[in-house]
């Protein structure tokens, strides 16, 4: 409901621990928080992750993550590395919902569609929740 206090969700998974806040962000802003906490918005690197991201609470439809575009590809903030913009064959990963394409959209975000993750690619000043890798 608008004008609820946000909530934080914390997940262990795999040895790490993420926080998942509904407070409505932009991607900017979202990656500031993470910071300011110690962290940076998640790196999700396989499926069972993004499973596990996108199951912790119905309220987190869309969740900025740490993707976004740098010099005109895919590339996770924290560390820079790559992110391929086109699913294996074996492991469907990484998730996308469209193959990415759309030259303003330039921020990630995790997607629960149908009960199966997908990755997005948004506008960075939407504003929507965020998912924190500590």
């Amino acid at each position: 409901p608008v004008g609820a206090t946000p909530q934080v969700h914390t997940l262990y998974y795999n040895n790490r621990s993420y926080s998942l806040s509904t407070k409505l962000s932009t991607w900017v802003e979202a990656s500031a928080a993470c910071k300011a906490e110690g962290g940076y918005l998640a790196m999700v690197t396989d499926m069972n992750e993004a499973i596990a991201l996108t199951h912790v609470h119905p309220r987190y439809h869309d969740v900025w993550i740490g993707g976004h575009v740098r010099e005109h590809s895919w590339a996770w903030e924290h560390t820079g590395e790559a992110l391929s913009s086109t699913p294996t064959n074996k492991t469907k990963f990484p998730p996308w919902i469209t193959s990415p394409q759309r030259a303003s959209f330039n921020c990630l975000s995790l997607r629960n569609h149908a009960s199966s993750p997908k990755f997005v690619e948004s506008r960075c000043a939407k504003r929507m929740g965020f998912a924190c890798e500590e």
